[in-house]
């Protein structure tokens, strides 16, 4: 899978060729784009731009999601709340840490890039290194509230973000089928999968067993 990715990655960045940008350019355009928006949209070609270009003086977090009306779900809609409830939480302090959201919908290329079939996903773009299978969140390991994601990225860049995270009550009540219950066990046929695979115009549920 770690050649996989990087090898199709390699294809799209280098072989179909797209503007490079210098990295001062790029860090104050991502800065701008989360200014209005602290979960921009990305386009494939903006995708391309801040997630494989180098140098990276930053991180960047991508919820990878389907918006359209035969794709969006009650489930999906939660996870992506979680992550803007995060990334807002996180907009009113400065640093080099950005989130970004991409669209199988309106850009399947991005997907295809990464071989990515199942949704939602979240990816760590971290400073340094090519994207490999493990900066892909394990969501059955983790869940999607915005305090599961928390914990994922502070250990991946040991910048705090507990403590700082905006939610509401009432919000608080409807998360809960975003977490994996303590104990769960994988082997369960009665347990349902966080995720959704990509199947044509329809999600097909996936559960635990069948993993």
């Amino acid at each position: 899978m770690y050649t996989l990715v990087f090898v199709v990655v390699c294809i799209f960045s280098h072989c179909l060729g797209f503007q490079e940008y210098s990295l001062d350019v790029r860090f104050r355009r991502l800065s701008e784009l989360s200014l209005y928006n602290s979960v921009p949209k990305l386009t494939f070609d903006e995708f391309r731009t801040f997630a494989l270009s180098k140098p990276r003086n930053y991180s960047l977090f991508v919820y990878l999601t389907a918006l359209s009306k035969h794709h969006f779900t009650d489930q999906l809609k939660l996870a992506e709340q979680e992550f803007r409830i995060l990334a807002d939480s996180w907009k009113r302090r400065s640093g080099e840490l950005f989130f970004a959201l991409a669209d199988h919908d309106r850009d399947p290329e991005i997907f295809q890039m990464l071989n990515l079939t199942t949704v939602p996903a979240i990816l760590y773009v971290n400073p340094k290194g090519v994207i490999k299978s493990s900066d892909f969140m394990n969501i059955q390991r983790y869940g999607l509230s915005a305090d599961a994601v928390a914990d994922w990225i502070e250990g991946l860049t040991s910048i705090r973000l507990h403590g700082h995270i905006l939610t509401s009550p009432v919000h608080d009540n409807r998360r809960r089928c975003l977490m994996v219950p303590s104990g769960q066990s994988k082997s369960s046929d009665e347990s349902i999968s966080l995720v959704y695979a990509l199947s044509g115009s329809h999600f097909l549920w996936h559960f635990w067993a069948g993993v």
